[in-house]
């Protein structure tokens, strides 16, 4: 790996950083309204806010890992 090309490398290291930050926030997210000091309404507001975000970096890095695993395998 230590021979592959630079945007390649970059692709892998986004490959691992895009994915957890959204896995952690989702994880965090379960915890949203478990005081006595939220509301209902921003609860759901909360939740429809950000979860397309966590599920669009969490694609783009499932998306990314597949590229490189596939140019990898072709050479590159």
């Amino acid at each position: 790996m230590a021979t592959s090309p630079l945007w390649l490398r970059i692709a892998t290291a986004l490959t691992y950083l895009l994915p957890l930050p959204a896995v952690t926030a989702f994880l965090a997210l379960n915890f949203t309204g478990a005081t006595t000091f939220t509301s209902r309404t921003g609860v759901k507001r909360e939740i429809y806010h950000y979860v397309p975000w966590m599920a669009g970096l969490f694609g783009s890095g499932i998306v990314l890992l597949l590229v490189t695993i596939w140019v990898t395998r072709l050479g590159a």
